[in-house]
């Protein structure tokens, strides 16, 4: 544990700094996927019907991090593919992925405004966008391996709202 890792008060503001790293991490938690994206397994930009076949396959099954969490389907990162999961995804039933303001709020400081619109405008027409390239610095708010309008749209629709 992190908490059990020797330190040392070195003065000012790094008291009780690790002076004998690494520390080795045996345990994570890895938080639930809520943004209506992460329901969107097929990376079409939608929550439909293909997403909804992807998410039956690993129903009841077991998941971990050796099966990519069953192919992402285990929504809540519970260890199975179940009706809490269910729920996660049905919130995003038939929507577009990528609708909700955190996923518009690129610059990360609770609203959407020109520096999210820079963002996107720097990485205007980009393609493969993916994990690799965290979708063209989030630019790619649908996570379908472009910026263009589609994600314009969804910046438009949050556009100057706060959170």
């Amino acid at each position: 544990m992190i908490a059990s890792v020797p330190t040392a008060n070195v003065g000012g503001g790094l008291a009780d700094f690790p002076y004998d790293p690494p520390v080795i991490m045996s345990q994570v938690q890895v938080l639930p996927c809520e943004l209506s994206y992460d329901s969107d397994f097929d990376k079409d930009g939608r929550v439909g019907l293909a997403d909804c076949a992807l998410f039956s396959v690993n129903w009841l099954d077991q998941c971990t991090s050796a099966n990519g969490f069953c192919q992402g389907s285990d929504l809540d990162f519970s260890g199975g593919v179940d009706v809490v999961d269910l729920q996660i995804f049905l919130q995003h039933w038939a929507g577009p992925a990528g609708y909700e303001p955190q996923a518009s709020d690129l610059s990360v400081n609770g609203s959407i405004d020109l520096a999210d619109l820079t963002t996107v405008a720097a990485c205007w027409l980009d393609s493969d966008c993916g994990q690799a390239n965290d979708f063209c610095r989030g630019a790619d708010i649908n996570h379908n391996g472009r910026v263009d309008l589609a994600d314009f749209a969804l910046l438009s629709g949050n556009w100057l709202l706060h959170y």
